[in-house]
């Protein structure tokens, strides 16, 4: 593994830890988002050796960052729901 990758792969680690110790659904998220970003980075320095991507591999990212933005958004009005039922 590059050392570019294993300090993606760090990160990743250290966005996962942050997400467990989060008071909050919509910061566990956050965190969690962005470990799944870093841990693609890792995944793609791999593959490439550490150079940068393709533009197929930028399309590939805008992707995975909706589901990311849909899983905070699903978060969010879970969380009001929940809200709302418990005034």
């Amino acid at each position: 593994m590059s050392s570019y990758a294993s300090y993606c792969q760090d990160y990743a680690t250290e966005c996962a830890r942050r997400a467990t110790l989060a008071g909050s659904m919509e910061v566990a998220t956050y965190w969690r988002c962005l470990g799944f970003r870093w841990l693609r980075l890792a995944e793609q320095a791999q593959r490439t050796g550490g150079a940068l991507g393709h533009a197929s591999d930028a399309v590939e990212t805008s992707s995975f960052e909706f589901s990311c933005l849909h899983l905070e958004r699903e978060t969010t009005h879970a969380k009001a729901n929940a809200d709302a039922r418990n005034p």
